[in-house]
């Protein structure tokens, strides 16, 4: 048995997960990983954030998806006023 780690990250991330625009909690990642591959995971995580359906991810796909990972705007967290 574990100490609840998984637990406690789902509490923190089900409470601050509202303060940013694009956002993804992989669970049982050792397990997945193993069963699906890693690419899997990283479609998952990606498809989460950037909230689309990647089916197929070309160079210049992966350099769009980049830009707009990275685009600081994007997916720093929300301001609140």
């Amino acid at each position: 048995g574990g100490v609840g780690k998984t637990t406690l990250a789902k509490v923190l991330y089900n409470k601050i997960a509202y303060q940013f625009e694009g956002c993804c909690f992989l669970q049982d990642v050792r397990r997945e990983a193993s069963k699906h591959g890693l690419v899997e995971l990283q479609k998952t995580l990606l498809n989460d954030i950037l909230k689309e359906d990647l089916k197929v991810v070309s160079r210049d796909r992966r350099i769009i998806i980049r830009s707009r990972l990275f685009k600081e705007s994007s997916y720093s967290p929300r301001r609140r006023m």
